[in-house]
């Protein structure tokens, strides 16, 4: 995690967070008595024993502006998911299995987002945003089931709806 904040002359402040998450290890012993051949790792799978994705990589990357006037806001967003594979494709002995080609991963997402916000006075302000800007479809498979995915894909972890455009307003009493 980091975060950096600069200003710009007579403009306002940005501030730049940086949020991400490497996956070092996912292991699991199925049972106690489990032997070597037994246990798996699912870091960079998805399917099968690994159920959800689990993208070794995956940030998120915000810039927002904070103008002078405390009026307006803006915020850029990019999501990122790096790629993953079916866990039978893996070499290790517990995972390996046959698969669908169609199956066999799923390319790396990035999702960008937009949104602004606009403070009328003390108690009303608005907001609209765009979440997934470029309508990126998720990554689709047939191994999905109905516990951990909905509709071929993980919408716990990719943008199932594709471009979703939301606004908002807050009254303070």
């Amino acid at each position: 995690m980091a975060n950096y904040g600069f200003g710009v002359g007579g403009v306002g402040d940005f501030n730049l967070s940086y949020v991400g998450t490497y996956l070092f290890d996912l292991t699991t012993k199925p049972l106690p008595t489990s032997g070597d051949e037994d246990i798996y790792d699912c870091v960079g799978f998805y399917g099968a024993a690994c159920g959800a994705p689990n993208p070794e990589y995956r940030h998120k990357v915000d810039l927002a502006l904070v103008p002078n006037n405390d009026k307006f806001g803006a915020r850029v967003t990019w999501r990122y998911y790096d790629s993953v594979a079916i866990a039978q494709s893996s070499t290790q002995e517990a995972l390996a299995g046959s698969f669908a080609a169609r199956n066999e991963n799923f390319a790396s997402q990035n999702y960008f987002d937009v949104s602004g916000s606009y403070m009328m006075n003390d108690t009303l302000s608005f907001r609209l945003g765009v979440n997934n800007i470029f309508d990126r479809e998720p990554p689709l498979s047939s191994v999905v089931g109905t516990a951990p995915g909905n509709g071929n894909t993980y919408p716990q972890v990719y943008d199932a709806f594709g471009r979703y455009v939301f606004m908002g307003a807050t009254v303070d009493f």
